[in-house]
This record gives structure tokens, sequence and C-alpha cells, in this order.
């Protein structure tokens, strides 16, 4: 998932808290009222005041479900060379990566980019997902 994706869904102090609601005193929503919190106070001291992205946990809830998002097969690969983009994956959305002498068989990839993701069905499921475990363990 590219971050264009991942920065669309943010996790913020009232999901933390209905995660945390079921069971409120279990060691699990002490972890998470004591860890969350940081992770948003980070977002917001660089100028976010949504929450904080969920990366990780949108990736592989889209592995799961790719219903979840507006996924596109493309040809991925790390820059290598670049002074500015040295490390950075560049999608080839046009597949004129074949034109400009790439060799045939690249490897592609599915990759949700720069397209739709379903941040509240997401966001509904993960804080549903939690609490029900909040409240397992508690």
């Amino acid at each position: 998932m590219g971050l264009d994706v991942t920065e669309r869904v943010k996790l913020d102090r009232d999901g933390v808290n209905e995660m945390c609601a079921p069971a409120p005193d279990s060691p699990l929503a002490a972890f998470l009222q004591g860890s969350v919190p940081f992770y948003i106070e980070f977002y917001e001291r660089y100028g976010s005041s949504d929450g904080a992205s969920m990366h990780d946990p949108l990736a592989l809830a889209i592995a799961i479900d790719p219903s979840l998002a507006t996924l596109q097969t493309t040809r991925v690969e790390v820059e290598t060379d670049g002074t500015w983009t040295r490390g950075a994956t560049v999608t080839d959305l046009r597949g004129s990566a074949a034109a400009r002498g790439r060799p045939d068989g690249c490897p592609r990839t599915t990759r949700a980019w720069r397209i739709d993701v379903d941040a509240p069905a997401f966001m509904t499921r993960f804080v549903e997902r939690l609490a029900a475990l909040v409240e397992a363990c508690a």
C-alpha cells in the first residue's frame, strides 16, 4: 500500500476509547490506552490533528479483504540510482516501462496506488475487532 492510500485512514482518541470500552480495566485496554495515544501525538506534532495513520493494519486488512480498496495490477520497482528518490518505490501506472526498454517478464504486483480506499468500512471493522479482543482478554 502506498502512503497516499494508508494516510487516508486515521485512528483518533475516540476510536481508542471505543476499542477499550468493553473492558476498560483489562490489561489489553491499558496497553492500548498507554501506547496508541503516543502514536497519535506523534502525528499531532507534525500537523495532523485527525489521528494516526493506520499503515500496516490497512495493508493487512486489504490483503484479507481486497474489496476495501480499488486495486490496480502494475509494475513496481525500487529506485536505486536517484539522488532524491533512492529507495522509493516507483509505480508504472501507464504501462509504459516496456516501451522504454524494460525487460519483459518484470515482476508485477497488485497495489492500491492513488486510487480509493473505503476508510469508514476499514475503521469500523478495525475498531470492532479490537474491541472484541479487549473484551475477550478481560
